[in-house]
C-alpha cells in the first residue's frame, strides 16, 4: 500500500468518473459558474505542483501553490489564507474563502454549487465558521460525522453542536438512527477574518507561524511584481532595438 501510494498519481490527478477528465478538473469545472478562474486556487504539495499545473487550464500558474510544509487540515488552510492576505492585503475582512475538495464525485453541478452559494452567505452575513454535511446513507466508518442542533428560523443553517472521529461500525449505525448526524464534507467557508480570530483562540502557535506565512507572502508578491516590472523593460527595449534595426535596414536599401 505505501509504495503504491508513494509512486501512483494521487485520486485528483485520475480520471475515474467517465467524464472523461481528472476529478481536479471536474472541480475546477464545477465552481467555474459562480468563481472566476483568478480567484480559483489550487492548493497541493512540492512534489505534486507541477503535476497540478499540467492538470488544469485557465488558471494562473501563480494560484496553485504548494504547502512549505506537511501539515493537518488546519496547517493547510491557515497558509491558505496567509497566501491571500499577501495578495490582496487588508484584515481578511472582505475576503470569503471557500474551501472544497478535488477528490470527491459530486452531481449534480447545478445543485451543488446552489449549496455553496448558500453556504457563502451565511458566512458572509455572519461571523461563523461554516462545513456542508452531507445526509448519511449508510453506517459508514470511513467519513467523521457532524452532530447538529436543530435548524435556526427554519433556514438551512445548523448550529454544531459537536464533531466525531471516524466511527466503529456500532457507533455509526447510532449516527444513522438518528436525524441530526450527518457526513463530514471537508469543506469549509468563512471570511478570512473570522477564521483568524477562531485560529488565534485554537492555537496561537500556528497563528504566529501563520502570520510569518504571510510575511513571506508579502515578500513573494513584492518579488513577483519588480520581476514582471523588468521583463516588461526588457521586452519594450528589445522592441526599440527592433524597430531601430529594421530602420536602419531600410536606410540600407534606400
Amino acid at each position: 500500500m505505501a509504495v503504491v501510494a508513494a509512486t501512483a498519481p494521487p485520486k485528483q490527478l485520475l480520471k475515474l468518473t467517465g467524464s472523461g477528465k481528472t476529478m481536479l478538473e471536474e472541480a475546477v469545472d464545477r465552481v467555474a459558474p459562480i468563481v472566476s478562474p483568478e480567484h480559483v486556487y489550487i492548493q497541493t504539495m512540492k512534489h505534486l505542483l507541477a503535476p497540478n499545473r499540467a492538470a488544469v487550464t485557465g488558471i494562473p500558474a501563480e494560484n496553485i501553490i504548494a504547502d512549505p510544509c506537511k501539515r493537518n487540515t488546519s496547517g493547510c488552510v491557515a497558509y491558505a489564507a496567509a497566501y491571500m492576505l499577501g495578495k490582496y492585503g487588508g484584515d481578511g475582512g472582505d475576503i470569503n474563502m471557500a474551501i472544497v475538495t478535488a477528490d470527491h464525485h459530486i452531481e449534480p453541478d447545478a445543485a451543488f454549487r446552489e449549496t455553496v452559494e448558500a453556504t457563502l452567505s451565511v458566512a458572509e452575513r455572519d461571523p461563523v465558521l461554516v462545513t456542508i454535511g452531507v445526509s448519511s446513507a449508510r453506517p459508514a466508518t470511513g467519513y467523521g460525522y457532524i452532530q447538529v442542533r436543530s435548524s435556526e428560523e427554519g433556514g438551512c443553517a445548523m448550529p454544531v453542536q459537536a464533531f466525531h472521529e471516524k466511527p466503529d461500525l456500532g457507533l455509526a449505525k447510532q449516527f444513522l438512527a438518528k436525524e441530526n448526524y450527518y457526513w463530514n464534507s471537508g469543506m469549509f467557508f468563512w471570511r478570512v477574518s473570522t477564521f483568524l480570530g477562531e485560529l488565534e483562540m485554537a492555537t496561537s502557535s500556528l497563528a504566529r507561524t501563520r502570520a510569518q506565512w504571510q510575511s513571506a507572502s508579502l515578500a513573494w508578491k513584492a518579488w513577483w511584481s519588480s520581476r514582471r516590472k523588468k521583463q516588461v523593460r526588457r521586452a519594450q527595449g528589445a522592441g526599440g532595438r527592433r524597430k531601430e534595426s529594421r530602420s536602419r535596414a531600410r536606410t540600407v536599401q534606400q
